[in-house]
């Protein structure tokens, strides 16, 4: 069928189709003579953007002029030379590690970003940091301006805003304008806490954790380096995101049981990438508690064990014999040597005997050890 419009109608579906005419946000990275587009990773209309190297730029004094699409032909759009930020996805979500800074008064006067990872096409990129106060709000920190130059000549590029325990946003320039990034925060639980080791059955004890970026009041005598050795397993687990020196992401734990469930004693120390260590669960502590209830069982049955032999040695020195029967001296003088050296091995376990003791038993026994070697030689 033929519906012929008016000129109503006709203009209805012109206003509707220049108002969706899609935006293409885009960045131009200089190859000798040549530009490139830059997959920002931002919808072109309703549908994602096709693969870059099936479209072709037309560029006029350095901006894009027109764009077509080697199979479907030109492309309509409104164009936007994005010169300010440098994030290749902005759908994918910065992961930040944090952990509260408390002060003497056990008040948090601040949060330490241990670690942060991000998508970010530059190989130099500035914070800036900002602490808010409980009363302050963050609508009154969307200056542009403050994505000027640091310092140092800089252009800032990320702004992370904190107020009390926890990042609240990480801002950044967009299209001219100060947006808020997608970020997912995890935090650091505080050291002692029991953790686990991703990608492993190990079980730990968090010991320390090293000062990243702090947003708020400054921490004195911070340590900004892990104490203990990196473990061989970080290259393996560590992601391929971008992360970079300001948050190094390292923390150490003492790992308190292996693989295979057993305790390591003593607890082998190391330093792993914060993003492994997970506070432990419920069964994971379940699982350590039942490990050293273990332990204790065997300790208990070494110490039993240990008091029966040393108290058989000690009736062997209270049963001497006043006169050392020749006859029968060869095998109580090898009976005897047997009991002593079993003693002497798990001396550490008999806890329970006190050290006088021990002494005159094993004084006694050494004399009695003496008689009996020179009955054997007599004959």
């Amino acid at each position: 069928d033929i519906q012929v419009l008016d000129e109503k109608a006709i203009e209805l579906i012109k206003s509707k189709y220049e108002d969706n005419v899609p935006s293409l946000t885009y960045q131009k990275q200089r190859h000798g003579d040549d530009f490139q587009l830059i997959d920002l990773g931002v919808k072109l209309g309703l549908e994602p953007l096709s693969p870059l190297q099936e479209y072709t730029p037309e560029w006029r004094s350095g901006t894009l002029y027109s764009l077509k699409h080697n199979k479907d032909g030109p492309v309509r759009f409104v164009g936007y030379n994005e010169t300010g930020f440098g994030l290749i996805d902005q759908t994918t979500p910065m992961q930040l590690f944090t952990q509260q800074i408390l002060n003497a008064s056990n008040e948090v006067v601040g949060v330490n970003v241990v670690h942060m990872t991000l998508f970010d096409i530059n190989d130099q990129v500035s914070f800036d940091r900002l602490y808010l106060k409980v009363d302050e709000n963050l609508d009154d920190h969307h200056d542009g301006k403050i994505f000027a130059r640091n310092a140092s000549g800089e252009r800032l590029k990320y702004r992370i805003v904190a107020q009390h325990d926890q990042v609240v946003a990480v801002l950044y320039p967009f299209q001219g304008r100060v947006r808020r990034a997608n970020l997912v925060q995890q935090i650091v639980p505080p050291t002692g806490t029991i953790v686990s080791l991703f990608g492993t059955g190990r079980i730990g004890r968090l010991y320390f954790v090293p000062v990243g970026m702090v947003i708020g009041e400054a921490v004195e005598d911070a340590e900004t380096t892990c104490k203990f050795p990196t473990s061989d397993m970080t290259e393996m687990l560590r992601t391929g995101v971008r992360h970079f020196p300001e948050f190094p992401g390292m923390v150490d734990v003492e790992i308190l049981v292996g693989d295979d469930g057993a305790l390591i004693e003593p607890p082998l120390k190391e330093s792993w990438p914060v993003e492994c260590v997970m506070e432990a669960t419920e069964d994971l502590r379940a699982t350590l508690a039942a490990a050293y209830e273990r332990k204790e069982q065997e300790k208990s049955n070494y110490e039993a064990r240990g008091r029966r032999l040393f108290d058989n040695l000690k009736l062997m020195a209270q049963n001497r014999p006043l006169r050392i029967d020749k006859a029968t001296a060869g095998e109580t003088l090898s009976q005897l040597k047997k009991l002593r050296n079993e003693v002497e091995k798990v001396q550490k376990e008999i806890s329970c005997v006190k050290e006088k003791e021990y002494k005159q038993v094993m004084n006694a026994i050494r004399s009695y050890q003496i008689a009996l070697t020179r009955a054997v030689k007599a004959n």
